[in-house]
Parts: structure tokens; sequence; C-alpha cells
């Protein structure tokens, strides 16, 4: 989880509608399927991405791949 918030400075220089905040959920697991082959799914959630009020919600999914030879 990661959260960061704008300074009180900044929001008053910005719209009313602009989010406090944005929030990042990441659920990640590395599994071993083969002694030479490694995968991490990743997903995250991000809660008021770029604190940009017209931006929605975002869902991301990355894949690493490990090959030992």
């Amino acid at each position: 989880m990661a959260h960061a918030r704008n300074s009180e400075a900044f929001l008053r220089t910005q719209p009313a509608d602009t989010p406090r905040a944005e929030t990042t959920l990441e659920w990640s697991y590395r599994a071993a399927i083969f002694p030479w082959l490694r995968v991490q799914p990743d997903f995250q959630y991000v809660i008021n991405p770029g604190t940009h009020a017209a931006l929605r919600n975002a869902l991301a999914f990355t894949l690493r791949v490990k090959l030992t030879l």
C-alpha cells in the first residue's frame, strides 16, 4: 500500500474538486513453477490516480518472468 497526499498550499492553487490524495493497493506473489522458471504476477489498484479529478480509478497488471538457464 502506498498513500500520497497533496499539501494545503498546493490544494489552494487547484480547482475545488481536486482529490486530496492518491492511494495504491498492490498484490503480488512470486511462484516457482519449475527450478528454472519463476513467475510473479502483480496487480495494482490506484484510487484517485495523479490526484486528478478527471481520471477514474485504475487497475494495472504486470507479469514478471524469470528464466534461469
